[in-house]
């Protein structure tokens, strides 16, 4: 069957941390500063990037993105929400959920929809690129469960290669049909049968793809 890549893009989003724990500036931070030291390396995620806000118990906290992470230090890059300030020495920091994080997901949810949609939308072209091929097979048994002779050759419109999806759905049946089996795929036609113990089945089949 035909693939259909659709390219998105998505902002970036960053793991959460639970419970938020806190650590403490250990040296006063400048607006400009792109290295804050903390209290303790353990608290905080372990793996960068992630989001730290500063100050997040004040009127104006800062939130950073930390992109390295050293023994007692950290690199940022300063002001992706609120603005760059002067932190004095005991400023609480904190993994918290921002605006960012609730923006981000929702734009990305937003473009993902709108992907759906566009694929939904193409259905026409979808179809028309694979080429699909819609037909009925009877399949017969005369075998004594558990054998089974109701393998049947299904002739198709030619394709250009094999590389085509086969999908079945029984219509009918006397008895029991058991797994549809598809073997044996040439360009112009494929190999099909029941495991059941049924009599016969009758199938509506579905062709997909096999096209250049």
């Amino acid at each position: 069957m035909e693939v259909v890549i659709i390219s998105v893009s998505l902002n970036t989003m960053y793991a959460a941390q639970a419970n938020s724990p806190s650590v403490l500036l250990t040296a006063a931070a400048e607006a400009a500063d792109t290295t804050l030291h903390i209290s303790d390396d353990d608290v905080l995620p372990a793996v960068a990037p992630y989001l730290l806000t500063l100050g997040f118990d004040t009127d104006a906290p800062e939130t950073v993105l930390v992109t390295a992470i050293t023994a007692g230090e950290l690199t940022v890059t300063r002001a992706v929400e609120g603005a760059a300030s002067i932190w004095p020495i005991g400023t609480v920091c904190a993994r918290v959920l921002t605006a960012k994080d609730v923006n981000d997901i929702q734009s990305n949810i937003g473009t993902l929809k709108g992907a759906v949609e566009a694929l939904q939308g193409d259905d026409a072209t979808l179809m028309a690129r694979t080429n699909p091929v819609t037909g009925t097979a009877t399949l017969t048994n005369t075998g004594t469960f558990p054998f089974n002779d109701s393998q049947t050759t299904v002739a198709i419109t030619t394709r250009d290669n094999v590389n085509y999806a086969v999908d079945i759905v029984v219509t009918a049946s006397n008895g029991n049909v058991g797994d549809i089996i598809v073997s044996d795929k040439l360009t112009n036609g494929f190999k099909v049968e029941f495991t059941g113990s049924a009599t016969s089945v009758t199938i509506k089949y579905v062709i997909l793809g096999g096209m250049n």
